[in-house]
């Protein structure tokens, strides 16, 4: 068949990267859609029934969770799209199991060292939380359920086979469990126990979702597969262990901008402040749902492309999707300028107001980050792991300076500021890095 025709028909059935890209996202998007207004509903319940101190209170086990889970978190799913790509093109079916097994075990062994990092800085922090010792090893409790959940390899091979309905439908049950938990916690009587409980349920029947969902459309090979074929993976790929740990370390420093911010901000302030930031950040975070669906599957896509070596196809996809986040992200900032206000009123009431201004500071830089969404996916997946760490550095230690100076002075509107000028000078730095490394990126064969 001609190729002029090839492309046609590709373009009819939704088969180019772009069609590919934004298909997924709309399956991405529809699981949190319902998360969203589920989410909406349930944060209402914690914020009303715990009242600020309360929830500022959870909002720190919280962060403090998600932090620990980000940092020995191995973003596995990256893993085996990377390196996994283009053995399944070539149906190695085995090769691409072995690489499974292996990292779903080096997600666990990461999340048991996170385990045991976790238990000397929650004593550590505790005292100057205010923690009793009661609420510190709850907390402890809640942060080893999150890291030992452990569910990135099941992302990645779902996604690795356009399976992304089936990973929609799971991470359908993180807000559903939720809001049922919830539920049972305000007709409980609303404590900050009772919500870390469903959370915590939560968790568990969403990476026993995504496992099962694996186990049933992936089907990954177990007969015929030698310990020795697992434990040989990384010396399969050239360069494995400086993408992974470059891949973590980028995660790590990018989720780092948002629980450095809150626990900073418990930290100097109070949890009553940092009840405020946490539900600011989430309002305005929430509207940034269509950037992070958008970059999961068009890092998909761009591995795809990558494993081609068409710069045309890469050039085009970027210029494509960039266009679109453009308007999605002068979208982003004027909902949450009109609807702010209403938002934090309805979920928290009068006693959250005061977190607009922050919430109109922290959706500007939501709306930066989709400006940029496509710029990290790319340099992933051209494997310019080190030129992300460096960017991210960047950003962290402006964020960090930025928090040192403004948050005793203002407080919360600092924390927020702060996060802004962490987003402007990531999304210029990835975007500067991005064009200079397209433009070098092989030409089309």
């Amino acid at each position: 068949m001609p190729p002029a025709l090839i492309r046609l028909r590709d373009r009819l059935n939704g088969q180019t990267p772009l069609l590919r890209t934004f298909r997924n996202t709309g399956w991405l998007l529809m699981a949190k859609l319902l998360g969203a207004v589920l989410s909406l509903a349930y944060l209402a319940m914690a914020a009303r029934g715990l009242h600020a101190a309360g929830f500022g209170e959870f909002a720190l086990i919280l962060g403090l969770a998600q932090g620990m889970a980000a940092l020995v978190g191995f973003q596995s799913w990256r893993i085996v799209l990377h390196w996994g790509t283009a053995p399944m093109l070539a149906g190695r079916t085995a090769q691409v199991s072995a690489l499974l097994w292996f990292c779903g075990v080096l997600d666990l062994v990461a999340g048991i060292a996170g385990c045991a990092i976790t238990v000397v800085l929650v004593r550590y922090l505790a005292p100057h939380f205010g923690w009793s010792r009661a609420t510190a090893d709850h907390a402890i409790l809640f942060a080893f359920v999150l890291l030992l959940t452990v569910r990135s390899t099941a992302v990645g091979a779902l996604r690795l086979y356009d399976r992304f309905r089936d990973g929609a439908l799971a991470d359908t049950a993180t807000p559903v469990f939720r809001m049922i938990g919830a539920l049972v916690a305000v007709s409980a009587g609303a404590s900050v126990d009772g919500f870390l409980w469903a959370w915590g349920v939560a968790e568990i029947a969403t990476a026993a979702a995504y496992w099962g969902l694996v186990w049933y459309r992936v089907r990954p090979v177990t007969t015929g597969l030698a310990l020795a074929d697992i434990v040989s993976v990384p010396r399969a790929y050239g360069g494995f262990w400086r993408f992974g740990l470059f891949s973590n370390l980028n995660s790590t420093l990018s989720s780092a901008s948002q629980q450095v911010a809150l626990l900073a901000v418990g930290y100097a302030v109070g949890a009553v402040s940092a009840g405020y930031f946490r539900l600011a950040h989430q309002l305005g975070q929430a509207l940034l749902i269509l950037a992070e669906m958008l970059s999961r599957s068009l890092y998909a896509e761009l591995a795809r492309v990558s494993a081609s070596r068409s710069r045309a196809a890469m050039t085009t996809l970027l210029d494509r999707t960039n266009k679109a986040a453009l308007f999605g992200g002068v979208a982003v900032f004027a909902v949450v300028a009109i609807l702010g206000k209403p938002a934090l009123y309805l979920i928290g009431g009068a006693a959250y107001l005061p977190a607009f201004p922050a919430l109109v500071i922290l959706g500007a830089a939501a709306a930066v980050q989709l400006i940029g969404v496509s710029f990290e996916p790319a340099l992933m997946a051209l494997g310019r792991t080190g030129s992300l760490l460096v960017i991210r550095a960047t950003a962290l230690l402006c964020l960090a300076g930025l928090l040192a100076l403004l948050l005793p002075r203002i407080g919360v509107l600092g924390a927020a500021l702060a996060m802004l000028a962490d987003a402007l000078v990531a999304v210029a730095l990835l975007r500067r890095a991005t064009r200079r490394v397209a433009r070098a990126a092989p030409p089309s064969p």
